[in-house]
């Protein structure tokens, strides 16, 4: 959304399935004359058909995503992977002790 002409986009995604969706995102982003370095973040990276060379576009320059799916570690992307274990394991202990979950919320 908005102009980003000349900036370093960030696109969030939910699931990176096939890569299309991401793919046509980073078209478009250039497209509008984003600067060449696209950050993308997903939660779950499925990584299956043809996205891997989808997202070896060399100006989606970091691909972070989390360990909720196993992601072979030669993978040729710019992956940076996020574990979801502290914070799942912070989650159980707070309901096991009746705590709330809500102080786990980050709020910017």
């Amino acid at each position: 959304m908005g102009d980003v002409q000349g900036r370093a986009p960030l696109i969030v995604d939910d699931l990176i399935s096939t890569g299309g969706t991401i793919e046509a995102a980073v078209k478009a982003l250039l497209q509008a004359r984003c600067a060449p370095e696209i950050t993308v973040v997903a939660s779950h990276a499925l990584l299956v058909g043809p996205a891997i060379e989808r997202l070896r576009d060399p100006t989606v320059r970091r691909l972070i995503v989390t360990d909720s799916v196993a992601v072979l570690p030669e993978t040729p992307l710019p992956l940076q992977i996020a574990g979801l274990g502290p914070l799942l394991a912070d989650a159980i202990e707070r309901l096991h002790d009746n705590q709330s979950l809500s102080d786990m919320l980050v709020h910017a």
